[in-house]
């Protein structure tokens, strides 16, 4: 791979793009769509005479006339699966040249540079947790791993990590993870709206007062506004980010310091047609993904505006969020099923990665009204989780 700071590496255009002015960043935008476009049409058969916007469903029906694992006698690609949050799974490849450097610089280490002006030493991920990290803590609730490579480490080398192996928001697993947290200096918590929730009440019931971290940084589901103005305004974190990069040709977006959400349009492009979002990803070789829609709603203003912060921004907002769901079961599926069963009082329907659904309500849910549930999905394990237990 080309480092980052050779002239010939195609994401060095947009480094620093959006500190520019609305003229330039325009134009970059323009030139690295037009550019992606033209070879998608080119070397893509699924993009030659097509159109219209891109879905998920057509390019997965040709997907053999859309991948290119391959370019100039060199292997670019490497498959990867989409999480099915926002409809059907299908596999697609991410060009191996830019991923690490737009996931770690323009994405994770992006929050970094915005909220830290020192190098953070320890992180702490607390969200539903995939299967290899779950393998490696060896059951036990907490795990602290150093050098750990991955993104949870939010790109940065020589941090401690600190792992929580349960994906269920029990009462037993909010106690441990409480207990821990309380007795570490957290620089960063990576967690998600489901969790975070989740803490939040329990802290409320409990009257627990202590530092969760400094930075409580949110991604993969929406996120209550409520909840983190909660936390902020109790001094149970000094500061929050809100951030997401879609590698399946959906937004890349994050909050600043003055909470503005910004579309990361040095990543990819987002604009908004009858509400989809629609998005152009520019450093896709292998699995071009050009004007697409991948499920998400969205409302994206069409001029820039100047954020405190220093970026230039259009404002952004998504109508409807995902959840992040599991892999046989779809979150928009067990939405509608639960929800017509119009059971009172549900906050939270979270998905785990192994067909796990964990039901969050302000008050304890009936037998009855559990048996009704479950069988909505008998292939699941439902956890119910009472917000206003002790």
């Amino acid at each position: 791979m080309l480092w980052p700071d050779s002239k010939n590496f195609r994401p060095i255009k947009t480094k620093g793009l959006l500190y520019t002015n609305p003229k330039i960043i325009k134009s970059v935008c323009s030139e690295l769509v037009n550019e992606i476009s033209l070879y998608a049409k080119a070397s893509c058969l699924v993009y030659k005479d097509y159109e219209e916007i891109m879905t998920k469903e057509y390019l997965s029906a040709n997907r053999l006339l859309w991948h290119k694992p391959v370019l100039n006698n060199k292997f670019i690609g490497s498959y990867t699966r989409t999480s099915g949050t926002t409809g059907n799974q299908f596999n697609y490849l991410i060009d191996s040249r830019y991923y690490e450097y737009l996931e770690y610089y323009c994405h994770y280490q992006a929050v970094v540079r915005e909220f830290f002006d020192h190098k953070p030493e320890n992180i702490f991920y607390f969200m539903a947790n995939p299967v290899p990290i779950m393998e490696q803590c060896n059951g036990e609730y907490v795990q602290k791993l150093v050098n750990y490579p991955k993104i949870y480490s939010h790109g940065l080398r020589n941090v401690a990590v600190h792992l929580i192996s349960s994906s269920n928001l029990t009462s037993e697993y909010l106690e441990k993870a409480v207990g821990y947290i309380s007795n570490n200096n957290i620089d960063i918590m990576l967690s998600d709206g489901a969790h975070i929730n989740a803490l939040c009440n329990f802290i409320k019931n409990n009257g627990k007062n202590f530092k969760i971290c400094k930075l409580l940084s949110n991604t993969n589901e929406k996120v209550m506004l409520e909840d983190l103005e909660f936390l902020k305004e109790n001094q149970y974190i000094d500061d929050w980010c809100d951030h997401m990069k879609c590698w399946d040709g959906g937004a890349a977006f994050m909050t600043c310091k003055h909470y503005t959400y910004h579309l990361l349009d040095d990543v990819a492009y987002c604009h908004s047609v009858d509400g989809k979002l629609i998005a152009t990803d520019y450093f896709n070789y292998a699995s071009p993904f050009v004007n697409y829609w991948n499920g998400d709603y969205c409302d994206i203003g069409d001029q820039y505006e100047k954020c405190e912060c220093g970026r230039w921004y259009r404002p952004f907002k998504f109508v409807t969020m995902r959840d992040f769901g599991s892999t046989e079961i779809k979150s928009l599926e067990v939405k509608n099923k639960i929800g017509k069963l119009k059971i009172p009082n549900i906050k939270f329907i979270k998905i785990g990665s192994r067909n796990e659904i964990t039901i969050v309500s302000n008050e304890n849910v009936s037998e009855t009204n559990k048996d009704l549930i479950k069988k909505t999905f008998p292939q699941a394990t439902f956890y119910f989780v009472d917000n206003n237990a002790r």
